[in-house]
């Protein structure tokens, strides 16, 4: 599971919501990312307090302006190789229900990217949509085009060897590969005689890539994760615009 920051230096400092963490979450383990670190949070609701900026969706914590980490690297979109990265985590939140998604070098650079709700809309500098990168157009439409609802639950491997993903919902189906303990996976729902083996999918696409023994299967509840908050974790950077 991906490490989860905030920056708690700026003015959006109140956490983000349950939904919009899970989906970050989901999309982060689903392209590999180690930690999603939020530049900028949540904020009060419009007309309830003086500490807040910009417009209504960061409002409640329904969206957040964030960077993505790889070991010790912050990834930036202008590098061809962590371009793929955003374009795969961008595509992600998008099919999972994120609805308002920006970024651009001259609205918050080449580090951070909005991901929240709010109404349907795609933009770059200066939030406006005529500026937003091809890329950034592309990835988002795609994902909006596969877009699905959570339905499937997250479970973690226990089996300390490994656990067997196989072709079929018995012991007599051939073993595709070992997943390792702590590797965490989707089931939709199980089959089997018993209703022992679940319906795995591996990278959060919707496809089933195989069957695992629900003895060895744990439920991770993504709500309950909680969210580390540390000060300084983050470069600095509100955006005003969103």
């Amino acid at each position: 599971m991906a490490e989860f920051v905030q920056d708690t230096s700026g003015i959006r400092t109140l956490p983000i919501s349950n939904n919009l963490k899970k989906i970050l979450l989901l999309a982060a383990h689903e392209v590999k990312v180690d930690k999603i670190c939020v530049t900028s949070g949540g904020q009060c609701a419009k007309g309830t307090c003086s500490k807040r900026t910009g417009s209504t969706r960061h409002d409640l914590g329904n969206a957040a302006d964030l960077q993505l980490w790889v070991g010790n690297k912050v990834l930036k979109f202008t590098d061809n190789s962590d371009l793929k990265i955003y374009k795969a985590f961008v595509t992600a939140v998008a099919r999972l229900g994120a609805t308002g998604i920006g970024a651009g070098v001259g609205y918050m650079g080449a580090d951070k990217i909005h991901v929240g709700f709010g109404s349907k809309a795609i933009w770059g500098e200066g939030g406006l949509s005529k500026n937003a990168p091809k890329w950034l157009v592309d990835a988002v439409e795609s994902g909006w085009a596969t877009s699905k609802k959570l339905e499937m639950k997250t479970y973690k491997i226990l089996a300390r060897d490994g656990l067997f993903l196989r072709s079929g919902p018995s012991l007599d189906f051939d073993v595709l590969e070992t997943l390792k303990e702590g590797t965490l996976i989707n089931i939709d729902k199980f089959e089997g005689e018993s209703f022992e083996w679940g319906r795995a999918d591996l990278v959060g696409d919707g496809q089933i890539d195989g069957f695992v023994h629900s003895a060895f299967v744990e439920p991770i509840d993504f709500f309950e994760v909680d969210m580390e908050i540390e000060q300084d974790n983050c470069t600095d950077g509100e955006s005003s615009i969103d």
